[in-house]
């Protein structure tokens, strides 16, 4: 990719077929507007809405990448109501050419900003052949849940699920400092279901390891200094959005036999 006629990219999108709420050409749309010139499409486990992706991103002007997410999901006959699954993901996504990026605030020469020296100050770094931001080499999850019938009409379930994420980066000049690390996650819950689905109480566990990670970081504007000089310098102060910390509830669902 040549970063120096696009804009934003985004390899993690899902339509209306499967787990999205757009349609693809709505998705193409909206995308168009947040001015992304890269979009990929991964759908879980169907490539139903690419043609129609493909055709919104050509009318547009966007270049476009195919992808699905595939999944597995195993009911072993020998446990009746154990279900298994999971999921794998691989993303090799990199800058073909990008030798204008811009520097990180404090990035001095010996640190690469030597590039489009102005008045004996860099203001650019080379990018090419770099990992594109937020976007891990390897991602996986597998999980499994397990319902057993204890009274009459009253089911009682387990769920648990383990997700994996490889290191990125998060911050769009690759300041090392934001490099957010390969990381567990693990979801876990316990509930009771009534007859006929008609009531769920829920124990719900998310990222119990409580892993922190910061999806988007960005330099704090005037902290830091000496960026494209020969040194010394010093990175600015970063901000950071961080994924949900650990959380426990107690949800309780009821649903109206009506409309069954």
């Amino acid at each position: 990719m040549d970063a120096s006629t696009e804009t934003l990219v985004d390899f993690h999108t899902h339509s209306h077929f499967s787990d999205g709420v757009l349609a693809p050409a709505a998705l193409v749309q909206r995308a168009h507007t947040r001015k992304v010139g890269t979009l990929a499409l991964t759908d879980h486990d169907t490539i139903a809405g690419l043609g129609e992706a493909r055709a919104a991103c050509i009318a547009l002007g966007i270049r476009f990448v195919p992808g699905v997410e595939l999944s597995a999901n195993v009911r072993p006959d020998q446990i009746v109501g154990l279900s298994l699954r999971s999921s794998l993901a691989y993303n090799d996504a990199r800058y073909t050419l990008f030798d204008d990026a811009g520097c990180y605030t404090g990035q001095t020469i010996a640190q690469g900003c030597s590039g489009n020296v102005t008045g004996g100050v860099a203001q650019t770094q080379n990018l090419s052949g770099s990992r594109l931001e937020r976007a891990p080499e390897w991602s996986l999850n597998f999980g499994a849940s397990y319902d057993h019938p204890i009274t009459s009409g009253i089911t009682f379930g387990l769920t648990a699920d383990a997700y994996y994420t490889g290191s990125f980066f998060s911050e769009s000049t690759h300041d090392p400092r934001a490099t957010q690390r390969e990381a567990w996650r693990y979801n876990a819950g316990v509930k009771l279901r009534g007859p006929n689905d008609g009531w769920e109480l829920a124990l719900i566990g998310r990222n119990l390891s409580n892993v922190l990670r910061a999806e988007y970081v960005f330099g704090q504007p005037f902290t830091g200094f000496g960026t494209g000089t020969t040194g010394p310098g010093r990175g600015a102060d970063l901000v950071g959005v961080n994924g949900m910390p650990r959380s426990v509830m107690l949800q309780l669902t009821l649903r109206n036999t009506l409309f069954n």
